[in-house]
């Protein structure tokens, strides 16, 4: 097992047409696990270069496990996608991921599934399958996380601040444009009233109301002043919904 990661090296390296693994940055974290584990026994290394050879001549890469796709998602800043094996050491990863987001792995946090991952295991024995989320997190991430989510709800509280305000600038122009509306229809109710008695008096006419003895809408109707009231009351009556025959009308002027 403690060979696994110089050989995943290897492979990386004499292998550069399998770059589901993104390249760099797994070759890089495995140089620094190989550094660590191996030292500088060129013996060792001879060994491991031969039977890599070996291995990738004949196509034999289950050592490596499965490709898995995970996403990676920090703490603070964009998720991305990551290719690695399902065999190899989760420590490979870690140094990948802190390359890769310029983060000193000593401080750096790496979770799955609210675990932390165990750098001696690999992802198949951890339970990282396909598609799995992988979380990462520092104290200068959380810190800027926290900051972005402080402003965050400052601006809404704002937004919520200036709707409430635009709301309520809404709602007194509705009020006013009410207002100017019912103005507007007073002062035409007038001008048309005006308008019909005026022209009453071009025809010599006057202006009667009949007020519905039944307390309903009464009836308003202009009449010339040489025309006999026999016909205007018939059309009155009709109007008003009261029978003619027994019905009597009154004249009342404005002076009471």
């Amino acid at each position: 097992m403690q060979y696994l990661i110089p050989i995943a090296f290897l492979f990386a390296t004499l292998a550069p047409a399998v770059s589901v693994l993104d390249d760099s940055a797994l070759v890089q974290a495995a140089a620094h696990v190989h550094d660590g584990s191996l030292g500088s026994k060129a013996e060792d290394t001879a060994v491991l270069e031969e039977e890599a050879e070996e291995e990738l001549a004949h196509g034999n890469l289950t050592k490596y496990g499965d490709f898995l796709n995970l996403t990676v998602r920090p703490v603070y800043g964009p998720e991305f996608s990551f290719s690695f094996r399902s065999a190899m050491r989760l420590q490979v990863l870690m140094h990948a991921l802190s390359a890769k987001l310029g983060l000193q792995l000593s401080s750096t946090t790496f979770t799955h599934s609210g675990r932390e991952l165990d750098p001696k295991s690999t992802a198949s024995a951890f339970g990282i399958q396909d598609k799995a989320v992988i979380e990462v997190s520092t104290p200068t991430l959380a810190a800027e996380a926290a900051a972005a989510k402080e402003k965050a709800a400052r601006e809404a509280a704002q937004l919520e601040r200036r709707r409430a305000v635009q709301e309520e600038e809404d709602r007194k122009e509705a009020v006013r444009s009410e207002k100017r509306r019912r103005v507007a229809k007073r002062v035409a109710k007038v001008a048309a009233e005006q308008k019909r008695k005026h022209n009453i008096e071009l025809k010599d006419a006057i202006s009667l109301t009949f007020i519905n003895p039944n307390g309903g809408e009464g009836v308003t109707m202009a009449v010339k002043r040489d025309n006999w009231m026999d016909g205007y009351l018939e059309l009155v009556a009709k109007r008003l919904g009261v029978d003619r025959a027994k019905t009597r009308f009154l004249f009342k002027d404005n002076d009471g």
